[in-house]
C-alpha cells in the first residue's frame, strides 16, 4: 500500500495524483479534529475539511474552497478497464416471459413510462405475474388484449 496512488478529480476537471508515500512525508500538525497545518517546499498550508461523503472530499486550503472526488486504486482500474460505464437499456418490444392469459394491460398506446413501472399482468401457473419495464419508455403499439391466451416469446407490447 505505501506505493499507492490516489487520484483527485475537481469539479472543474483538474486531476492530481498523490502518492500515499508522499502524503505520509508532510510535515504537518493537527490544529483541531478537521484542521491540519502542513509544510510542503518550505511553504506552509492550512487545510480544513468540511465534508466527506463517499469519495467526496471538501475542503478549504488556505482560505480558497476545493472538492474532489478521490479515487483508489481499485477506483482507477476500473475506470482504465471501462467498466464505469453503465449500458444503457434500450427496449423495443415487451415479450411474453412465458404462456399465459392476459389479465390486465395498465398502459394504453402513446404512453410514456418509467423503468419499473408496471406494464402488464400475465397469468401463468395459476400465478399473477406482473411484467415491469425493464427501462422509460413509450407504447408504440399493443398486440394482445385483456384475456387473450399468449405463448413465450410473443410480441405483447412494441415500444418506440
Amino acid at each position: 500500500m505505501a506505493n499507492s496512488h490516489y487520484k483527485l478529480e475537481s469539479q472543474s476537471g483538474s486531476t492530481y495524483e498523490v502518492s500515499v508515500t508522499s502524503a505520509m512525508n508532510l510535515d504537518s500538525v493537527s490544529l483541531s479534529k478537521n484542521q491540519v497545518h502542513y509544510l510542503y517546499n518550505h511553504k506552509g498550508c492550512s487545510v480544513e475539511v468540511h465534508k466527506i461523503k463517499g469519495k467526496l472530499v471538501s475542503f478549504s486550503m488556505n482560505g480558497k474552497q476545493h472538492t474532489f472526488e478521490v479515487q483508489d486504486q481499485h477506483d482507477q482500474l476500473v475506470d482504465a478497464l471501462g467498466f464505469d460505464k453503465v449500458a444503457k437499456v434500450n427496449l423495443s418490444n415487451i415479450n411474453s416471459p412465458m404462456p399465459g392469459l392476459i389479465l390486465d394491460i395498465m398502459v394504453d398506446e402513446g404512453q410514456s413510462f418509467n423503468q419499473g413501472d408496471s406494464l402488464l399482468i400475465l397469468e401463468a401457473m395459476k400465478m399473477e405475474n406482473v411484467i415491469k419495464a425493464a427501462a422509460d419508455g413509450v407504447v408504440k403499439s399493443i398486440n394482445a388484449s385483456k384475456g387473450d391466451a399468449v405463448e413465450k416469446g410473443q410480441i405483447l407490447l412494441e415500444l418506440e
